[in-house]
C-alpha cells in the first residue's frame, strides 16, 4: 500500500510539474496570479474537497469510491441543490480565471479532473448528488449564458449560493424551545476538537463566505456592502443556531466574513481595481 501511494504521488507530481512548467491548456499560473481572489477561492475549495491529497493505485479503493453512485443513483433533492449551487460557484470562479470566452469551456474538464481525483485519493468517494449537481450546473450555466447577461448570471448564482449557505447552517430545521448561550469569543470552537477537522472546516468556511462575497461583488454591489451583507446573514443564522441542538452558536462566522472581505480588498490587483473604476465612470 505504501509503495502504491508513493507511485501514485510520483505520477501526479510529475504531471503537475509538467503543467507548471508549460502553457497548460486550462490556465497558466500567471493567469491565476493576475486574478488572485478567484484563484485563492478555488484553491480553498480544492483544499477541503480533496483533503488529504494522498493518491493510491489500489483498485479496491477505486471500487469503494464509485460504489455509492452505483447503489444509490438517486440523490436527495437537498443534496442535489447544494452541489448544484457549489458547482455553479466554482464554474463562475473558473470563468473569471479563464476569461469569459473560454472560461466555461474549461469547466467540464475541471469537473472530470476533480471527480477522478476523488476516486484515486485515499478516504474520498463520489456521490450521485455531486455528479448530478455538476451536470445540472453545466446545463444551467449554458442556459443562463444564452438568455441573460453575465452580471445577471452571476447574481442568480449568488442568490442560489446564499440560500445554500443559509440552509446548510440551519438544517435540519429542528428547533428547540429554549436556546443555549451565544458565544462572543471568536474562534472558540476551533480551540477544541480534532485539529484536522478544524482545518478542513476553516478551509470550507473561508471558501463559502469568500465566494459569496466575491459573487455579490461581481453582481454589482460594492465590496464593503457585500461583506456586511454576508456578515449580517452569518450573524443572524449563528444567533438562530442557539435553538439548534448540536450546533455552536458563536460570533466566529460573522467575524470571518469581515476578515475575508478585508483580505479580498487587500489582495485585489491594482489593474483589476483600475478597470472596475473605469467601467463605473
Amino acid at each position: 500500500m505504501v509503495r502504491s501511494n508513493a507511485a501514485g504521488g510520483a505520477i501526479l507530481g510529475a504531471i503537475a510539474g509538467k503543467f507548471a512548467g508549460g502553457n497548460f491548456i486550462w490556465f497558466t499560473f500567471r493567469q491565476v496570479a493576475a486574478k488572485r481572489v478567484p484563484g485563492l477561492l478555488l484553491a480553498l475549495w480544492l483544499g477541503y474537497r480533496l483533503y488529504p491529497y494522498v493518491p493510491t493505485i489500489d483498485l479496491h479503493k477505486y471500487w469503494e469510491a464509485i460504489r455509492p453512485v452505483i447503489f444509490h443513483p438517486r440523490p436527495p433533492a437537498y443534496d442535489l441543490f447544494r452541489y448544484t449551487a457549489i458547482w455553479l460557484t466554482v464554474g463562475s470562479l473558473i470563468e473569471e480565471l479563464g476569461e469569459p470566452r473560454r472560461g466555461w469551456l474549461l469547466f467540464p474538464p475541471f469537473i472530470v479532473t476533480v471527480l477522478v481525483a476523488k476516486v484515486v485519493i485515499v478516504g474520498k468517494a463520489l456521490s450521485a448528488a455531486e455528479i448530478a449537481g455538476a451536470a445540472v450546473a453545466l446545463a444551467g450555466s449554458a442556459m443562463l449564458a444564452v438568455i441573460v447577461s453575465a452580471r445577471i448570471r452571476v447574481a442568480v448564482v449568488a442568490l442560489l449560493f446564499s440560500v445554500c449557505i443559509a440552509a446548510e447552517r440551519l438544517a435540519p430545521f429542528h428547533f428547540a424551545a429554549y436556546g443555549r448561550a451565544f458565544t462572543w469569543v471568536p474562534f472558540n470552537s476551533f480551540l477544541h476538537g480534532s485539529l484536522e477537522l478544524n482545518v478542513i472546516s476553516f478551509l470550507e468556511k473561508a471558501f463559502l463566505y469568500g465566494a459569496l462575497i466575491w459573487l455579490l461583488r461581481r453582481s454589482g454591489l460594492w465590496l464593503g456592502a457585500s461583506t456586511i451583507l454576508v456578515a449580517t446573514m452569518l450573524f443572524s443564522t449563528s444567533w438562530t443556531e442557539m435553538y439548534l441542538p448540536g450546533r455552536s452558536a458563536e460570533v466566529t462566522d460573522a467575524l470571518m466574513a469581515l476578515l475575508i472581505g478585508a483580505i479580498i480588498a487587500v489582495v485585489k490587483t491594482p489593474t483589476a481595481a483600475s478597470r472596475e473604476g473605469t467601467a463605473r465612470a
